[in-house]
């Protein structure tokens, strides 16, 4: 779903999953590549969370906590700088397009 050029550029911007429990040890973070996909899986479908499948490979429920997490951090306005700048950053072609390094 997200090709690994973006995904380097999301992955530093969310905070990092909060640290297991000591006594009793409680279930180890989700994976921070899951969550945000099953995010864009979200947004893509409009699934709602309780329906995530299984194949996304997080629980609808985690990736929602992941998300609230985010949200805190203002992850979503970051992204949204960090893209933009590096869009004002490439060369644009005759057409005012940014040229794409993957064919459509």
């Amino acid at each position: 779903m997200i090709d690994d050029e973006l995904r380097a550029v999301i992955e530093p911007l969310p905070p990092p999953p909060m640290s297991r429990r000591k006594d009793p040890p409680g279930l180890k973070p989700a994976d921070p590549r899951r969550c945000l996909t099953g995010l864009v899986f979200d947004l893509k479908t409009g699934i709602q969370r309780e329906d995530m499948p299984v194949e996304v490979g997080v629980y609808g429920r985690t990736y929602w906590r992941r998300l609230l997490d985010w949200h805190a951090a203002d992850v979503r306005n970051r992204l949204h700088a960090e893209l933009l700048a590096r869009l004002r950053g490439a060369s644009t072609t005759s057409t005012g397009r940014v040229p794409c390094s993957t064919p459509p």
